[in-house]
């Protein structure tokens, strides 16, 4: 099974996708936006894993390098980043900084899916899934 999805035309004059603006039905009610609300769930994740912090900085880095080989890519010409340069830029709402905050962008990405036998048969080490959601 293949899983995609995408987006495209969501960015408004602001350059920011309407979702996180102040007037969503699921921001304006609680008076914070949208890093707001995952700076409160990180924080508690880290309470519970402290070491989290430095492999999400990893993880930031690493989708920034990215797009900053590619001629077509928001962070073009950019990088490269370290987890300490994620760790160190400007505060932007506890634990966030700037360069962990995901940049509202257009694109694409897929997933292909299948039964734990056939993955078991494969090159690399199964990944099961144990749930998962959409809106």
């Amino acid at each position: 099974m293949l899983i995609t999805g995408g987006q495209a035309g969501v960015l408004g004059r602001g350059r920011v996708a309407a979702y996180t603006q102040p007037g969503n039905e699921f921001v304006e009610p609680f008076g914070a936006f949208t890093a707001a609300h995952f700076g409160l769930v990180a924080q508690r994740h880290l309470a519970r894993f402290p070491a989290a912090r430095e492999g999400a900085a990893v993880i930031a880095a690493t989708i920034r390098n990215t797009g900053s080989d590619n001629p077509d890519a928001i962070m073009y010409g950019r990088g490269p980043f370290t987890a300490e340069d994620v760790l160190n830029a400007e505060p932007v709402v506890d634990p966030f900084t700037l360069l962990d905050l995901c940049l509202a962008s257009e694109g694409g990405a897929a997933i292909v899916v299948t039964t734990l036998d056939r993955a078991r048969d494969l090159r690399h080490r199964p990944v099961v899934l144990l749930g998962a959601g959409m809106e």
